[in-house]
Formats: structure tokens, sequence, C-alpha cells
């Protein structure tokens, strides 16, 4: 992983009706953190609240802004757009392995970009008509909120039917044998 800082400059320049001239430079600062992960995922940090109470983490449900964009900056979604936040869970495989991995740590009122490689996206397939196989995604996100996720499914008690805290093969047998039927039954 590799973390390194940009400053970005900005050149003021004022005009008028018969002439242009360059105002001395200004440094605007606004450090961007970048952080390059073994994975391939680019993570530029570029706002961060000065107080962060509780960060994303595997679990939580998470609202979101972003605005996603090809290497060439076609606009392929924007929650934005919609004026229609993206609510997720995160770490359960609801979102690319890059949001997966790009909004761990994140504060409610951050901003990131994350620059996604292929295979952390939609891979030699790509999606549909709109993002191509082998495209490497750019996405302008927002963390909104963070909500508590719902509770895991306790396995265990769904298995041990009869309560007494142990597993009997009869009870393993049934609980597989309805798992097949709903995957049957979904299937059609």
């Amino acid at each position: 992983m590799f973390r390194y800082h940009l400053i970005v400059y900005t050149f003021l320049a004022a005009t008028s009706l018969h002439s242009a001239h360059v105002l001395s430079p200004r440094l605007t600062s606004f450090p961007v953190e970048v952080e390059e992960r073994e994975s391939g995922l680019k993570i530029e940090i570029h706002e961060k609240p000065e107080e962060c109470s509780k960060m994303a983490k595997n679990g939580d449900m998470l609202s979101m802004h972003y605005t996603g964009t090809l290497e060439d900056g076609t606009t392929f979604d924007s929650s934005r757009d919609r004026n229609e936040p993206f609510s997720f869970q995160i770490g359960v495989g609801q979102v690319i392995q890059g949001w997966e991995e790009g909004v761990l740590g994140m504060c409610v009122g951050e901003k990131r970009k994350l620059i996604v490689p292929s295979e952390m996206g939609y891979g030699e397939k790509g999606a549909g008509d709109v993002i191509p196989g082998g495209a490497t995604l750019h996405f302008d996100i927002e963390l909104i909120d963070i909500g508590s996720g719902p509770p895991p499914t306790n396995v265990f008690k769904q298995i041990d039917t009869d309560n007494d805290k142990h597993l009997s093969r009869d009870e393993l047998s049934a609980y597989l044998k309805v798992q097949i039927d709903q995957m049957k039954n979904r299937r059609g």
C-alpha cells in the first residue's frame, strides 16, 4: 500500500476589457490523500470531517451519494442525478469489490474518489451496454449516513429444533432438506 499527498495549486486569472494578466498564484490548501492498494484500487480522500465518531465497517448499512464514470469521463450512473442516496450493507457482497474495500473506514461527510480496476469492478464481461468489459471505473462518493445492519441469522438456533443445544443428525438433515427445497423453488 502506498500513500502520498497532493497539494493542488490554483492560479487566479483576471481579465479586463483591454488586457489579461495573471495574479500571483495562491495555494489552495486542500491536500488530497491518495492510497494505492496492492489490489490495484486507488483511493483519493478529498474531504474528511475533523471529527469522526464512527467509521464504516463490515456489516454496517451505508447511505451514499456517488457518480460513476468511465476513464473517458462518460457518466454511467449517479445517485445525485436521481437525488436519491444509494443504501447497501457493506461486507456482504451487495456491491462490487472496489466498493467493498474502498468505503471501509469512511466517516459521515467524507468524500472520496475510488479508481476501481476492472477485476474489482465488472471484469471482462462489463455490465450490459453501459460498462464495457475491462473498464476501469471512477467513483466520486460521499458517505451520508452509517446505520446498523440487520442482525445476523442464528442458524444454530434454526437447526436445533428441540432446543437441547445439540445438533442431531436428524435435525441437520431436516434443515438441509428445507434449504434444498427452497433453492429448487426459487429456480422454479
